[in-house]
């Protein structure tokens, strides 16, 4: 859902409808295009993360946020990984209006943690300076431009430079450093969404990715790359799913 969920919440949260078309050439509709108690399955929903198993999209509603009227980004980096997620658990626990709260591992072995604030312009100096008091540590302020680069760069995973695969790996806040301390042998490791999941970057093949996960009892899914949509360590498809998904494509065309 990228670093946005952390304020707004994931893709999930934001379809109201969507058109789509089955196995059987059928077109599906599910919900509407205004924001209404609904009853039933929310196939609209079970698009999320369904990797193109359910369907071909041909349509889909969303409901919207109003921009804010100013964004700034703070950078505090870190010279160790364990010392960026003490700044990093500090400031989510302090429960702050943040937009966004990413940490990144850096090849010198340091860590960045990246922290948006958005709202009105003449609050924000105050909610940038608390934020950089409860970081603790020393810090870059990047506005306007240098501010949505850094996002855009976030959403089109251009930090990923150099990597075939991109490998999305569930967390928590609580295992966040056993989580990264696993991936980061394997190349570049991003925290988003206050520690909720950790992207990997890798140039390694997915079956390596794939072992070391299974050992600890953990899962994940390739999100980017030639194993797209395959899933890694311990996990695999619900029931559940599985029965949505042979009930839409019982010819697994969508497979």
């Amino acid at each position: 859902s990228g670093s946005g969920r952390y304020r707004y919440g994931g893709v999930r949260d934001f379809i109201i409808g969507a058109r789509v078309v089955d196995g059987h050439g059928r077109l599906i509709a599910s919900g509407g295009q205004v924001v209404k108690n609904a009853a039933g399955f929310l196939t609209h929903h079970a698009l999320v993360g369904s990797a193109g198993r359910l369907g071909a999209i041909a349509e889909v509603t969303f409901k919207v946020f109003p921009r804010p009227e100013a964004r700034a980004t703070l950078r505090a980096r870190c010279p160790s990984l364990a010392e960026a997620l003490a700044a990093h658990e500090r400031l989510r626990a302090t429960a702050m209006d943040l937009e966004a709260l990413d940490l990144a591992t850096e090849p010198d072995g340091g860590a960045a943690v990246w922290v948006r604030l958005a709202g009105a312009a003449a609050a924000l100096p105050a909610r940038v300076a608390r934020a950089q008091g409860v970081l603790a540590c020393a810090t870059d302020l990047l506005a306007d431009d240098d501010d949505a680069g850094v996002w855009s760069d976030a959403a089109e995973l251009s930090w990923a430079s150099g990597a075939t695969t991109i490998i999305k790996v569930p967390t928590t806040p609580s295992r966040v450093l056993a989580v990264v301390d696993l991936l980061a042998p394997f190349g570049m490791c991003r925290v988003q969404c206050g520690g909720a999941v950790t992207l990997l970057a890798t140039a390694q093949p997915a079956d390596a990715v794939d072992v070391a996960l299974a050992g600890h009892g953990w899962r994940g899914g390739v999100v980017q790359g030639a194993a797209h949509g395959r899933l890694l360590g311990t996990a695999a498809p619900p029931a559940f799913a599985n029965r949505v998904r042979l009930a839409l494509d019982p010819d697994q065309r969508f497979q």
